[in-house]
C-alpha cells in the first residue's frame, strides 16, 4: 500500500504545471541503437522542486524491456555542485521515487504474476522521479545534472548534455 501511495503522489506531482520562473523546463535525449530515453526537467512550485519525466522507447521490445529499466541499475544520475564536486544520490532514493508505467499499472497478484519484466514487452514506458527524493536537503546554489544510460548486462553507455539546476 505504501508503494501505491508514493506512485500516486509521483503521478500527481508529475502532472503539475511548471511555475517556477527562475528555472526553465528543459529536455535532454540520450540514445543507444536499441534504446532511447527522453528526459524532461519540469520545475514545480509547491513545494519548490523539480520532476524528471522520463520517456523510454525501444525498437526491439522483445530483447530490451523498457518497462523494467531501473533508475538504480540502468539509468544513473550524476549531480555536481558549482565547484565540480559530485553530490551523492540518497541511499534510499529509489525506495519510493522510482515510479514506472508500462502498458498500465502492475498488480503483483494479477495475470502478469510477481515479475512483470518477464511478461510486459512494451516499446514505450514512462517514469517520473521527484528530484528532491534523489537529492534531499541540497544547499542553495547552482548544480549540473547529467544522466547516463547504462543498461545492465551491456557495455553500452550514453550520457546526456547537462541540465543546469538552481536551488534557492
Amino acid at each position: 500500500m505504501n508503494k501505491l501511495c508514493f506512485y500516486l503522489l509521483g503521478v500527481i506531482i508529475a502532472a503539475l504545471p511548471p511555475s517556477v520562473p527562475a528555472q526553465e523546463r528543459a529536455v535532454r535525449t540520450v540514445a543507444l541503437p536499441y534504446l532511447k530515453v527522453e528526459i524532461t526537467l519540469v520545475p514545480v512550485s509547491n513545494p519548490p522542486d523539480f520532476v524528471l519525466r522520463e520517456r523510454f522507447s525501444t525498437n526491439d521490445p522483445k530483447n530490451h524491456n523498457v518497462f523494467c529499466i531501473s533508475g538504480l541499475r540502468d539509468v544513473r544520475y550524476n549531480l555536481r555542485d558549482s565547484s565540480g564536486k559530485t553530490v551523492s544520490l540518497a541511499t534510499n532514493a529509489f525506495d519510493h521515487a522510482d515510479v514506472r508505467s508500462g502498458g498500465g499499472m502492475w498488480n503483483p497478484e494479477g495475470p502478469l504474476g510477481p515479475d512483470p519484466c518477464k511478461a510486459i514487452k512494451d516499446d514505450q514506458a514512462y517514469r517520473s522521479v521527484v528530484f528532491s527524493w534523489l537529492y534531499p536537503n541540497l544547499k542553495p546554489g547552482r548544480y549540473s545534472l547529467q544522466i547516463v544510460l547504462a543498461p545492465r548486462g551491456n557495455p553500452d553507455r550514453a550520457t546526456t548534455a547537462p541540465f543546469s539546476i538552481t536551488i534557492h
